[in-house]
């Protein structure tokens, strides 16, 4: 079995009370609503801001405009719905009036309603450790954790967001990765200052994205690499300056990019090469390769075209002398599809086809008629370097109150490779202080276990799977030469009822999948 790619699948346990649909009623809401120490206002209007996420309730920020100095606050929970309207609004909610948290400070963050679509600023200059989860309804986390150098992670983010920009800036205690769902077009500053952050964020299935200058920059202790999306982005000004942990660079900057300013300033352990197609504007590289590949060993080689050879060799003559940077080769133009005919009349769009070069530099003597000459035809079958896969990053499954399950997503692995796959749980990683995977005959009964069993079991399978087992095959998918084909990864658990639990409880498995060419 060749081992082509790896992915991490999460599967979250949540062992927390159920809530309840909203649904539609008539009754008339009031304008405003006062419940407990939170005031919440129809129709999102508040004294200095309009979200503009739809019908439904605001949450003032009580934490900030009514703050007394040094105050820490604990947020009481926030409903989903209020006289028939849900809570959609959660903008500066929980924000505290100065930098340092000095004024109005929350140090707890509450299970965020699923209505909520818009949490900007909803936690800036907290003081919150614990990031809530964010629901699939958001659509905005602008500058949503800005600021707060407490958190200690960070969130798991719904499949619904399109801004982040600075939504983790200046986050300077938060350590491990975030997922990035595809729907994000903007990416501008979201991980200033993540000096914690463990791997740079894959951003590469992106294709929406719009802004992203300076997307990680200072994120010192980051690994790893990402490809930039070929999304149509303009500008990718510092997108990794001061990642000095960074070793794999992106494999293209694409056409549409005129500037890369700072893009890889002290990146010194950079090492590869980089298709650079970007129509680079002169004067908009200043810094780009500033002290990029100095580390020993390290060596980083530019790719250019005849339109931005002239920047290619300026970086490489302006270079620091420790900087391990070459000039590469001349990349081929992208070849222009040719026209497609017009069914009806057989005439083309207009535009000619692209002729091949010929090469004449043998000077090959034209036939006489007599004798012969020996020409040699091959043919280059390119091999499958790249298997096209789309895979859910989680798997959810709630455990409510009364201990029954809940299989809250479904998920697929989506195969474009032309050849035949098969998919394979490899491993899976067990996080610390969550109970042991074990088998399905483990227990005679499951719904029988004392407290202690319950705490420390769970057997969890796909397709019926069992994943304490290594190595195994979870299905296969067929050729996706005439369109995409798909494996259903079909989730199920059993699991003890005599745990006793205050709060929710949140386990994430890692399973690390791998993708082979079938036999």
């Amino acid at each position: 079995m060749k081992k082509l790619t790896a992915i991490v699948l999460s599967m979250t346990m949540c062992m927390a009370t159920s809530t309840t649909a909203y649904a539609e009623v008539t009754t008339k809401a009031s304008d405003r609503v006062v419940i407990g120490t939170n005031t919440y206002t129809l129709n999102t209007h508040s004294t200095d801001y309009t979200c503009l996420a739809g019908e439904g309730y605001h949450l003032s920020t009580p934490y900030k405009h009514n703050a007394s100095p040094n105050s820490k606050v604990t947020p009481s929970e926030v409903p989903e719905t209020i006289e028939g309207y849900p809570v959609i609004c959660l903008h500066q909610s929980f924000a505290s009036i100065s930098k340092d948290g000095y004024y109005g400070s929350v140090i707890s963050a509450p299970v965020v309603p699923k209505f909520v679509k818009d949490m900007s600023y909803a936690y800036k200059w907290s003081q919150i450790k614990t990031p809530p989860i964010i629901p699939d309804n958001v659509t905005t986390l602008e500058l949503a954790f800005y600021g707060s150098r407490q958190m200690t992670s960070f969130p798991e983010i719904g499949n619904s967001v399109k801004t982040m920009e600075s939504t983790f800036q200046d986050c300077s205690s938060a350590r491990g990765n975030v997922t990035v769902p595809s729907s994000v077009q903007n990416m501008r500053n979201t991980f200033v200052g993540c000096g914690l952050l463990s791997e740079i964020v894959d951003i590469s299935h992106l294709d929406n994205l719009k802004e992203a200058t300076y997307t990680f920059s200072g994120c010192r202790t980051a690994i790893g690499g990402t490809d930039i999306p070929d999304s149509g982005l303009k500008s990718i000004t510092g997108m990794f300056q001061g990642c000095i942990k960074m070793t794999t660079p992106p494999s293209v900057i694409h056409e549409s990019v005129t500037d890369i300013s700072l893009l890889f300033e002290d990146c010194n352990n950079l090492s590869g090469t980089i298709d650079v197609r970007g129509a680079i504007k002169d004067g908009y590289y200043n810094d780009a390769f500033k002290a990029t590949a100095t580390a020993p060993g390290c060596e980083l080689i530019l790719n250019y075209t005849t339109a931005n050879e002239h920047v290619i060799d300026d970086i490489i003559a302006t270079k620091l002398i420790t900087s391990n940077i070459k000039k590469g080769v001349l990349l081929p133009n992208i070849t222009p599809p040719e026209p497609t005919p017009d069914p009806d009349t057989g005439e083309s769009d207009g535009t000619p086809p692209v002729l091949p070069d010929i090469d004449t530099a043998g000077d090959l003597p034209l036939a006489d008629g007599t004798g012969h000459q020996e020409i040699m035809i091959e043919g280059i079958v390119e091999p499958i370097n790249t298997i096209d896969i789309d895979v859910p990053l989680k798997l959810q499954f709630v455990i409510d109150e009364e201990r029954n399950i809940h299989y809250t997503t479904n998920a697929k692995v989506i195969s474009r490779s032309p050849a035949p796959l098969n998919v394979y749980s490899a491993s899976v990683n067990t996080p610390p202080n969550a109970p042991e995977l074990v088998a399905n005959d483990a227990f005679a009964d499951w719904n029988n276990l004392n407290v202690l069993e319950s705490m420390n079991n769970i057997a969890i399978s796909i397709n019926d799977q069992n994943l304490l087992m290594k190595k195994i095959k979870l299905g296969g998918i067929g050729s996706a030469y005439e369109g995409a084909k798909n494996l259903p990864l079909n989730l199920s658990v059993l699991y003890g009822k005599q745990w006793i639990n205050t709060k929710p409880m949140k386990f994430n498995y890692a399973m690390n999948l791998e993708i082979a060419l079938a036999n």
